[in-house]
């Protein structure tokens, strides 16, 4: 599973829409028949190409594009994965629509986005072009992302709410003005070591999920297209 709920058995073509660096795919190609990445950022397919390869597996396949369309006939896929990219888009009712086409009848999803209150929480703080154009131009809240997924026609089974550590994790480095990708501080380190303080403890591992409900870095919903 590469989630809970979200299985990939051998038989089954797998599409990645927003792909990025393969972190997902590098996962699902031993387990699937056939999978395809997609993402707008041709240096991101580069890597997630490469490191699919280097794992030995030859089932991958790779396109540049921004998804709209999605560059798939109708009726590919068995599973599809959407995570982290409906915030980036302009019209994500149309994102919707293409993960529905391309999706066979009874097709799985895995579907994200991040959590409001994490948002909310970066927002005043981080560099503006966080929340410019291409990276995050809108903010769901629970009942809109539920409501876009419900009106593209998936079934909801399945939702969690994850990371209430990313989420603390993020808005120390935006307070404390850290680059992202190469900067550290020791705030950040001291916050490790409370968590793994907390994951020490039986008691306080055992109630993260109530955290995570309430200020999550993600909101994930596993939905299924109908049969017919």
């Amino acid at each position: 599973e590469l989630f809970t709920g979200f299985n990939i058995d051998s038989d089954h073509t797998l599409v990645d829409v927003g792909c990025g660096a393969g972190g997902n795919l590098k996962f699902c190609a031993p387990l699937a028949k056939r999978v395809i990445g997609i993402d707008i950022d041709a240096a991101k397919i580069e890597i997630a190409s490469q490191t699919i390869a280097a794992s030995g597996t030859d089932n991958a396949t790779f396109i540049v594009s921004d998804a709209s369309p999605i560059p798939l006939e109708n009726n590919i896929a068995d599973r599809i994965v959407c995570t982290e990219v409906l915030e980036h888009v302009e019209d994500p009712t149309k994102t919707m629509a293409e993960l529905w086409r391309i999706g066979k009848p009874g097709a799985l999803y895995l579907i994200s986005v991040p959590g409001q209150l994490s948002e909310e929480l970066l927002k005043p703080i981080a560099p503006a072009f966080w929340f410019e154009h291409p990276n995050h131009i809108r903010i769901f809240d629970k009942d809109g992302f539920e409501k876009l997924v419900n009106d593209s026609n998936l079934i909801i089974e399945r939702q969690e709410f994850v990371s209430f550590y990313w989420a603390v994790w993020h808005t120390l480095l935006c307070l404390c003005n850290v680059e992202h990708h190469t900067g550290t501080h020791p705030a950040l380190d001291l916050w490790s070591e409370a968590w793994d303080a907390v994951l020490a403890d039986k008691t306080s591992k055992d109630r993260i999920h109530l955290l995570d409900r309430t200020l999550h870095k993600s909101h994930i919903i596993i939905a299924r297209k109908p049969d017919n």
